[in-house]
């Protein structure tokens, strides 16, 4: 996907699929077009430097992550979409399930608002 020019009207999971890919790409402002102010905060992004400091330790710490959605819930203006996130750590595996809640934006749009880590 391209972040530099988001298509309009992408489903919950597209959008979270696109934030993974901004964290990797480090993209600020694919990561502003994606998210809410509230998950700012929540994740202490303040400002551009905030978010290129946390997107190099990110890309440090997660080589060789896949991270796959494995549930969507949508009702009415709220969503959730659930991915797996693995990771080889020397001999073991990781898996972390992680649900990202997002909130309708415009007729047709969707930002992330909140991402919470649940039980795997």
């Amino acid at each position: 996907m391209n972040l530099d020019d988001l298509p309009e009207g992408m489903t919950p999971a597209q959008v979270v699929e696109a934030y993974e890919q901004a964290w990797r790409e480090g993209s600020f402002l694919a990561f502003l077009e994606l998210t809410t102010p509230a998950l700012w905060h929540d994740l202490g992004l303040r400002d551009r430097e905030a978010f290129a400091e946390a997107a190099a330790d990110y890309l440090e710490s997660s080589a060789g992550l896949t991270t796959v959605v494995t549930g969507v819930e949508v009702v009415g203006d709220r969503a959730v979409v659930e991915t797996t996130e693995t990771s080889a750590d020397g001999t073991d595996h990781l898996v972390e399930k992680v649900e990202h809640r997002l909130v309708r934006d415009g007729a047709d749009g969707w930002l992330i608002d909140a991402i919470e880590s649940v039980d795997a």
